[in-house]
């Protein structure tokens, strides 16, 4: 059995994501696999992108 949340919020605001890595974490246990399709135009290794201040 396969399950998934889909979410929509805006990936340039830390809190947004923070909340949602913190309900996906309350509903699941754990995150075993996260898949972004925002489509953001970052061209370069997702550990190098710094939050926006």
């Amino acid at each position: 059995m396969t399950v998934n949340i889909f979410v929509q919020l805006l990936i340039t605001d830390p809190q947004q994501v923070n909340t949602l890595i913190e309900k996906a974490i309350a509903k699941f246990g754990q995150i075993d696999i996260l898949v972004n399709v925002a489509d953001a135009g970052i061209l370069k290794p997702y550990n190098s992108v710094e939050p926006s201040t």
